[in-house]
Parts: C-alpha cells; structure tokens; sequence
C-alpha cells in the first residue's frame, strides 16, 4: 500500500476589503542557450521577480510594482545593456513589456547579484493587461539579460511561478551534537523560494536566512549558517547555504541580527530531499549557526512549520496624531508568520510589511513599525522593520515598501502574542524625512465590539444530512464574532495534542474544554470531548465575552463523510491515488474512506490527542453499503497523525452497474440509556466513480 496524502477540506469564507495587497514572487532561469536562436557565450543565472499587486473590491488588479533582481554568472566579463521582461513562449522573441533599469553594468566572471531594482504600474511603459497576463500564465513570458556583445539577450528564461516557504527554528547550544551548556541562543527564520516544472520537480531555490541571536561573548566570529539534513541528535551534511562567509564579529552586547541570501545549489547531495523536507514539514531537517570557537555549531534548532496570519490595511495622513493631510492613502499588507508554545502563545515570529506608496515626489521613507496604542493615541514602537537602515527614495512618489524580520524577544514578542488577540490596540506607521513622527498609519484591524454568537452547527465534514455529532468527533460552529483573528494549528509542532485555546478563543461543551482547530470570525472547527452527552451546552467565550449556551444534539456514534466540490475523500489503497470520474473504482478495489464520528477506540483515545502512529485505535465494527451492496470491511480506526478523523477501508463488491455507487458508512446502534438522542448511526451518503 501506498501512502495517501490528503487535505480536509475547511470551509472558509472572507470578506474583500475595498483594495488588497498581496506580494507574488516568480523566477526565471536564465541561460544562454535559452536565447532564439542561442548565443555561444555561455551565461547563466537566476531572476526574481517580486509583483507587489493591488486589488480592487473586486479582486481585479489595479495598480502595482515590481521589484527584479538577477543572479548572473559569465564566461568573459561582459557590460549589460538592459534587462526586460518579453512577451512570448520559448521558441519565440517577443516585444518588451516590462522594462527594469540596470544598477551595476560592468560584471566580471565571478558569480555576482545584480542589485534589485523597482518599476510601477499601471504606465505607459507597462499597462494593467501586462500585468493580469503575467498573473494568469507566466510560462507565456519571458525576462532577458543584454549584453554589449549579445544586443539581442545573453541569457533569458521563461517565468516560473514560485512558492514562498516561511519556516522557522528555536536556537539553542544544548540542541548541538554533543550538547553544548552557553548561555546564548537565537530565533531564525528560513524564507524559500522554489520552483518546480509541470512534473513536480523542483528546478530552482533561493534561500533567505535571517537570525536573531542573543548571549554571545564579545569575541565571537561568526563562520557560517546552514540548513543541515538530519534528524535531531544526529549530524547532517549542510544542504541549504545561506551564504554567511565568516568571520562576522558579533554585534555589540552579544545581541543581534544575522541576514543573508543564496541561491541553493541543487546539485549539493541531500539539496534537493532538504527542499521537499521544507515544503512537507518534515523534521528532518535543522537550522545550524557556527563560530569560529564552534565550528562544528554553536546553536542549532529543528525546523518548525509556522501559521500565517494576514491583515489587510489602509493607511492614512488622516490617521496620524496631528493629521497629516495632502497624502494617498497606502495600501499595506501586514503578514504575520508564528510558531507557537503548547499553550498557543507565540514563541517567535516573522513579520512581513508590505505597502504600496503613492506619495508626494521624492518623498524618502525613512522607517515602518508596529506601534502599541488606539487609535489616535501615539504608543511606542514594538515591532521595527528595519527600514531605518536602509531609506527609500520614491523619486516619483509611487513604489513598494517589502521588509521582514524576525520577532524573538522582549516587546515584539509581546506585540505578537497581542495581534492574534487584539489587533484593534496595534497600529502599523510610516515615517518619513518630512513627516519623522509618521506620514500614514492605520490601526492593524478594525475594533470587534460584539460577543461571540452561534448559529448554527454541523460535523466536521459540513455533511448536513447528518445532524447528529459524537464525543471524539469533528464539529463546526458558524456564527459572528466568534474570533477577532483567524488561527489555525500549523504553528504546532511536535505537541502531542491540540491547544484548548487559540487566539483567544475557547470552546466548551457542557463545561469541558474542547480542543481547536480552527477559529475565525464565522467559524470554528473543534473536537467534541469525549465526556460530551446529548443536550449539553456549547459556549464560545473571546476576548469581549461569552456567547449564548447552545444545545448539542450529540449520539455514541454519528458518522460522517468527508468530501469536497469533487465529491467524496476516497482512495485507492494500492497506490493511494483519489477516487474520481477518471479515475473510477473497481470490483475488487479496496478503498479508503475519510470520516469523522465514530466515537471512542480501542484502546481509548484522549480528547485533543493527535492519534500516534505505533498503536492501531480500532473503532467499533462499521457497515459499508456501496450501491446498495454490502461491502467487505477490512478496518476502521482512527486516522494517525489526526485527532477526531477515522478510516475505513472497505472492498468494492462485484454486480455494482452504472457509472457512480452511493456509498453510506454506518456503525452499531448504541443503547439509547446512554446519550438519551436518536439514533444518528448512519452516516451521509456520497457518490464514487465506479467501472
């Protein structure tokens, strides 16, 4: 048997402010022999293309800019002319559509970056069309490099779309092989751009690596930082580098921050299964910081998956404390990434500030923080971005300001932690030279004054023809105010069971904690405790209150299936593949089924627990009805790796005719002694494509 991988579905629905802001990131892989017809000059290379969009109500693009940058390597030392984005497939050359200036002309032979460089639109040079084309299929464009001695393109590449990886790690020395006792540690962050072709296979990476350290003696030196494949207690080979070329002195104090970039060598042994460990979440896989005194490592932490949480916000003059007036409003988006403690308080985090700029020409912004306070009220700075470092001319006005760091410690941390609670008491600024106490700012999120209310209730697979739910199982609450923030459980990581409280959220049932999943304004994903009874209370208390007890309607068992737009989660056991319409069921087929519902195992499960994989948690004997049939039953067991999610795996009977089955899963008649509730012991009924 194969393994199966699958997603639950979760229905989530979010409002469109009047204009959004998002970042999308593609690369090109440039080479010489890519060029129509090809140059014999060898050359090669990366570009990164950063599309800072803004979207109106509608979610249609409105405006926007684009940062570029190149990773080049030449045989001789070569003068660039120009660089371009070109309409057009691989076998052709097409006109110029998004042109970006050259910082740095002159390169020699050693691999080098060409600094990024920004263009806007809409113009006249690159219109709204350009940009929607480029977001509906890249592959149909292209980014050239021109030479001197290549006029037409030395090395060019089609667009690829890219995923941005955002990972992070706990740095401590007693993490290192053997332990180390010191009294420094650190937080970082691993940021990774990958793309792969049609099959799957990945076909680039750039690595962005950022840490913040704290502790060290003043006579540190810094020799360098890496992704090591290997799990924890054992010594890996670097696979990822971040391209620190040491020694870096430490910053003064012991306390700072290390960033550096690289493009990932896919050819490094153990690259390329240290990729997929990163977009998989696997754990085997760690972040490493070296010293001179330490060479081997100084502080080292496994790599930890993180939740995203995104706040979209409209920055204006008018927001400032005195006003400031005469300035567009900023469209921002403000991206939160966590990892999180058992408790669900933030232990570190990487906030990403990203705002689109019309302002009055040649303005320089000069800093963007997160700031403590109401509205109207100016607070302290908590969460800086750095950009003090690093002014920002806009010389017509118009641009894009991109910035991340890490959150480890002290205030920021605190700030973090508050955000998922209460953003509304946050706001984010811009500063600039003409205006240094902020020339925009916005609260982070608009103040959520009512009470948590529910309206309605289902299981956890949304089936609504089945109204029951069972203790051990899945349930979904929809309602209004039931969080100010949305959450979810990605930043967990090796915790043996669920938080009973998330974002300030908790969820009780008959006075019990349930374990969370999922919260958000209109929805919240729990598991019902196992103590569950029918007619017990179910409340949603938050930040502003409790909300109104709501009745269960809760049986032994109340089985349901999961499915999605595509029809039912059903899989071919013997090569894990997903039952659909061209890829039919058969006589003899067994299948697997996903369902929630079945109630208590053997041996007994805990409420919130995440099943472990060594011990089979069998479930009371089901039956299987495919198209009226019955079918052979070979187990039915909670899900490992899940909490409240079962599997059955059943035999598709020989006679079934016609091109799908309704398939219905039903488990024992339980005493009605026992919950005092009708009998839900049926489940839903789905449809599988049959042959």
């Amino acid at each position: 048997m194969r393994k199966i991988a699958f997603a639950l579905p979760l229905l989530f629905v979010a409002g469109l402010s009047a204009q959004t802001s998002e970042t999308l990131v593609y690369r090109a892989l440039l080479s010489n022999t890519n060029e129509v017809p090809a140059v014999t000059a060898a050359a090669s290379g990366t570009a990164t293309v950063w599309l800072h969009v803004v979207r109106d109500s509608s979610g249609a693009i409105i405006s926007g800019s684009a940062d570029a940058y190149v990773n080049y390597q030449f045989a001789a030392p070569s003068t660039i002319t120009a660089m371009h984005i070109h309409t057009g497939g691989p076998t052709v050359n097409g006109a110029v559509v998004v042109p970006f200036s050259v910082a740095r002309t002159d390169v020699t032979t050693d691999p080098g970056t060409l600094p990024a460089v920004q263009t806007q639109f809409p113009s006249a040079a690159v219109p709204l069309d350009t940009i929607k084309g480029i977001v509906a299929d890249p592959s149909q464009w292209y980014y050239n490099v021109h030479t001197t001695a290549n006029a037409g393109g030395a090395m060019r590449g089609q667009l690829q779309r890219t995923d941005v990886v955002v990972r992070m790690a706990q740095l401590k020395p007693e993490n290192e092989n053997p332990p180390l006792t010191a009294p420094w540690s650190g937080v970082g962050t691993s940021i990774t751009l990958i793309t792969r072709n049609p099959a799957g296979a990945i076909t680039s990476a750039y690595a962005i690596f950022d840490v913040k350290y704290t502790g060290f003696p003043d006579d540190t030196q810094f020799t360098g930082m890496h992704i090591h494949l290997g799990p924890t207690g054992v010594n890996g080979p670097v696979t990822i580098d971040s391209g620190l070329r040491g020694p870096i002195p430490v910053a003064a104090g012991g306390t700072g921050t290390l960033h550096f970039e690289a493009e990932a060598s896919l050819t490094r042994a153990g690259a390329l299964q240290s990729l997929e460990a990163l977009t998989s979440n696997t754990n085997d896989i760690y972040y490493n910081v070296h010293t001179a005194l330490r060479s081997g490592g100084a502080m080292r932490g496994v790599v930890l998956r993180t939740d995203r949480t995104n706040f979209q916000v409209s920055l204006s003059g008018a927001n400032e404390n005195p006003p400031v007036t005469g300035i567009t409003p900023a469209s921002g988006s403000l991206e939160l990434f966590t990892i999180r403690n058992p408790d669900s308080t933030v232990a570190g985090g990487v906030t990403i500030f990203d705002a689109n700029l019309r302002f009055p020409a040649g303005t320089t912004a000069t800093a963007t923080h997160i700031h403590d306070g109401a509205a109207g009220v100016n607070g302290p700075v908590t969460i800086d971005s750095g950009l003090n470092s690093g002014p920002i001319l806009l010389s017509d006005g118009t641009g894009n300001l991109y910035r991340m760091v890490t959150v480890a410690t002290g205030a920021g941390l605190a700030t973090l932690n508050d955000l998922m609670i209460n953003p509304e008491k946050h706001y984010w600024n811009i500063h600039s030279t003409a205006n240094p106490g902020g020339v925009v700012r916005a609260q982070v999120a608009a103040p959520v004054t009512g009470i948590p209310t529910i309206t309605t209730m289902l299981n956890g697979a949304l089936a609504a023809s089945q109204p029951g739910v069972a203790p051990g199982g899945l349930i979904s609450l929809f309602g209004s105010d039931l969080a100010k923030v949305t959450g979810n459980t990605a930043g967990f990581n090796n915790y043996s069971s669920l938080p009973t409280t998330l974002n300030g959220v908790t969820v009780t049932v008959g006075g019990t904690p349930a374990p969370l999943l999922y919260v958000a304004p209109n929805q919240i994903n729990a598991q019902v405790p196992f103590e569950a009874r029918n007619g017990q209370s179910i409340v949603v208390t938050g930040a502003n209150g409790s909300s109104t007890p709501v009745g269960t309607v809760s049986a032994a068992y109340a089985p349901a299936i999961f499915s999605d737009a595509n029809g039912g989660l059903v899989f071919k056991v013997a090569n894990g593949s997903r039952v659909t319409a061209s890829n039919p069921a058969a006589a003899g087929d067994t299948l697997l089924f996903l369902l929630t519902g079945l109630g208590q195992t053997t041996p007994s499960l805990t409420a919130g627990l995440i099943t472990p994989r060594d011990v089979r948690f069998e479930t009371e004997t089901v039956t299987v009805k495919m198209g009226g049939a019955n079918a052979a039953v070979t187990s039915s067991r909670a899900v490992p790796g899940f909490t409240g999610v079962y599997q059955v795996m059943a035999t598709v009977p020989a006679g079934l005719t016609g091109t799908t089955a309704k398939v219905q899963i039903s488990a024992p008649f339980p005493p009605l002694a026992i919950f005092g509730a009708a009998n839900y012991s049926g489940s839903n009924t789905v449809d599988i494509a049959i042959k």
